[in-house]
């Protein structure tokens, strides 16, 4: 049968309903990855980088973020399309520049920044425009915004959580011009099928679109985070891909379909959402099989009370307080807020539990749902035969994913090859480089040329959006094609770990002591097989503040109370103290040999990578161990180097 045939025989308008669906879905994507490294770049750009403090970043990201409240004076002065036109070419023009831009990372940052805030004007104007038109063209926005979240998740799950666009190979630039190409190419179809409405500002009144902000917060945090889910599930990142996908795709034909039922049964649906995600936020980060069944509730119920809202905004609304571009204005600014207020804790001490921004998003999505149902006046009818492209449009997204799960790369077994063995210590800066840019491939590259057979790693992320929201221990595991245990220190997705292509025998994860320390601390303790015999590898990283010697002399007193100290023992890690200091005289006393302290001529500086001037990553090993040619690994794919040295008995 020809394809105009089905189309016929399924009585749907297929190329229309796609535009209408694709142009804001391709700009929600685009500009949810704008914003990930627009986060990122203010944290390690402008702040690792350039010190800037968090005043001075909040209101950098206040500036970004509150361009959305110009989208009804841009509107006034310029008509509808030329704002659109505008916003969607610069939010294009962004993307494309920030993946292929090879040079300092400043720019990059520039144009995430001029991406995001394309994308906050275009969301208002958009939706303006299409509340002006026939009822089906509102939820045909909110769908397209819905699977926003569903091409951005793809994407990023399809590379291991290691976003296209910070990649610069052919195949992810490739990618990412389809993107942009099939936007414009909506664009230009929807187009012409929109009346052109006179300059004027935007008057309607909504003021349950301030939600935006705080559903988006949810979904770049948790709902849409494959590394945070697969951590806190214990599944692997392929299948908590596929699973996340699947709740995504349910949120989407759920909203549809709890919307085509009686007045009354929506009521009780948006009562049971709002009850169900306010309560997921009591336990945002739950584990296991709970884990995975409060993800999927939660996901479809913050989808339909999305749904919802939208539904409720159309031209005859006269409750509300505030018009759309202000609304749209206020839930940037709560996304910027409540992003920078969720990560702030882990930079100094302050009154609130990060999760607590949880719950206050809940809230407000509920909220802002509840008070839109008296508004509401479409009750969607969906044919069957709609529903059947629905539903094979669905099963379409998931082969992806589906793919990926059955077809994923095991880590290569592991096997003792006995000695001699090559360790290596390396604190991978959160995935960045001295200069702030994200270079996983860089860093795998270091740590593949230094032929190492066991490596400890500090400053592992495993989903913090300003690091990038990727999972850097199971990306660099399955590109490494190494074994590994994770030691989380900081809540369950920041820490260190063990890289090793001999036999791990068994490991444990220790915390050290960090009372009212942002970033808590600890260390791993591993058994490996090597030559027959089990090694005892300890991998650390203490307390960063020079200041506080204190707290790393307690730290180190735990550590050393473990270690006890026992035989056959390397202990490696980022120590934050230099030769000279209280600390490292601690472990001297041991009797420990310091390798690095051998290398001729001295000295062996391991920090900045930018311009080295102090010592702060060691490998100690004890006295009944030899070892030969260590080393530092003089590269600039994180801001210290990597310290090795082989193990010949």
């Amino acid at each position: 049968m020809r394809r105009d045939e089905i189309l016929a025989k399924l009585n749907v308008r297929l190329p229309e309903a796609v535009s209408a669906i694709a142009l804001p879905a391709l700009a929600v994507a685009l500009g949810l990855q704008c914003i990930r490294v627009l986060i990122s770049g203010l944290t390690w750009v402008l702040g690792d980088r350039f010190q800037l403090g968090a005043f001075q970043l909040g209101a950098i990201a206040f500036a970004v973020f509150g361009v959305a409240f110009l989208a009804s004076l841009l509107r006034r002065k310029l008509g509808y399309r030329r704002v659109i036109a505008a916003s969607l070419i610069s939010l294009s023009a962004s993307a494309i520049f920030v993946q292929i831009w090879p040079g300092d990372p400043i720019f990059g940052l520039i144009a995430a920044g001029a991406g995001t805030a394309a994308f906050t004007l275009f969301l208002p104007v958009y939706l303006d425009e299409v509340r002006r038109q026939e009822d089906a063209a509102i939820p045909l926005f909110a769908a397209g915004f819905l699977c926003g979240l569903v091409v951005d998740s793809l994407l990023s799950g399809a590379w291991g959580t290691y976003d296209p666009i910070w990649q610069q190979s052919a195949v992810p630039v490739l990618l990412t011009a389809s993107q942009v190409a099939a936007l414009m190419f909506a664009t230009v179809k929807v187009w012409g099928e929109i009346p052109v409405s006179p300059p004027g500002p935007i008057r309607s009144r909504s003021g349950a679109w301030i939600i935006v902000g705080p559903f988006l917060f949810l979904q770049l945090l948790i709902l849409q985070n494959i590394p945070s889910q697969s951590t806190l599930t214990g599944l692997n990142t392929a299948t908590t891909y596929l699973w996340l996908i699947g709740a995504e795709l349910a949120g989407v034909i759920g909203a549809f379909f709890l919307h085509t039922r009686h007045a009354d049964a929506t009521y009780l649906a948006t009562l049971f959402s709002s009850g169900l995600l306010v309560t997921f936020a009591f336990f945002p980060f739950s584990t296991g099989v709970m884990g995975l069944a409060l993800l999927l509730l939660a996901q479809v119920s913050a989808c339909y009370l999305f749904f919802t809202v939208v539904l409720g905004m159309n031209n005859t609304q006269r409750g509300h307080t505030m018009n759309l571009s202000t609304a749209n204005g206020v839930g940037m600014l709560l996304l910027a807020i409540l992003i920078l207020a969720y990560y702030a804790v882990y930079q100094i001490a302050l009154p609130y539990e990060n999760s607590m921004l949880v719950m206050v998003s809940a809230v407000l999505v509920s909220g802002g749902a509840l008070t839109s149902l008296r508004y509401s006046k479409t009750r969607l009818r969906v044919n069957r035969k709609q529903w059947a492209v629905a539903l094979l449009a669905c099963a379409v997204a998931l082969v992806p994913p589906a793919v990926h799960a059955s077809t994923e790369t095991q880590p290569a077994v592991p096997s003792d090859e006995g000695f001699p063995v090559k360790v290596l210590s390396y604190n991978l800066h959160n995935g960045f480089n001295y200069i702030g840019k994200l270079e996983l491939e860089a860093l795998a590259l270091e740590i593949e040329r230094s032929g190492a057979d066991i490596v400890a790693l500090q400053e592992i992320s495993r989903g913090w959006l300003v690091n990038g929201r990727v999972d850097m221990l199971t990306w660099l595991a399955e590109r490494l094609q190494m074994d590994y245990f994770f030691g989380p220190t900081t809540g369950p997705f920041w820490g260190n770990a063990l890289f090793s292509r001999y036999p791990i025998i068994s490991a444990q994860n220790h915390q050290l002591p960090s009372d009212g320390l942002p970033l808590q601390r600890g260390f791993i303790s591993a058994k490996i097989r090597v030559g027959g015999e089990n090694l005892q590898v300890i991998a650390t990283h203490l307390h960063h503040v020079e200041e506080d010697t204190e707290t790393r002399i307690g730290q180190l007193l735990a550590l050393m109370a473990f270690f006890n100290p026992a035989e056959r023992t390397i202990i490696m890690g980022d120590l934050n103290a230099e030769p000279s200091s209280t600390e490292i005289g601690l472990l001297r006393g041991l009797g420990i040999k310091d390798v690095i302290a051998t290398i001729e001529p001295p000295p062996a500086y391991t920090f900045s990578a930018k311009d080295p001037f102090q010592r702060i990553d060691y490998i100690w090993v004890t006295p009944d161990i030899t070892f030969s040619e260590p080393a530092i690994l003089t590269s600039t794919a994180s801001d210290h180097f990597g310290v090795m040295v082989t193990i010949t008995k």
